[in-house]
């Protein structure tokens, strides 16, 4: 698994919610994208990580 561009390993049958959570992220707050696709928030808990997918997290970020 290919993670913000770096190789993770991760147990298997994984959500994509999951692992932003173990990530350090709020899954509410992350933009994923899965293989070059974006993946609604929604979707997170049931969209379910194989070998070879590669993931993007976007985290939003406040300021002025």
């Amino acid at each position: 698994l290919n993670v913000n561009g770096e190789g993770r390993v991760v147990r298997a049958g994984i959500s994509l919610h999951e692992l932003i959570s173990i990530s350090g992220y709020d899954p509410g707050k992350v933009l994923a994208s899965m293989n070059g696709e974006i993946v609604g928030i929604g979707s997170y808990p049931k969209t379910f990580l194989r070998d070879g997918d590669s993931i993007d997290l976007f985290c939003f970020v406040g300021g002025g």
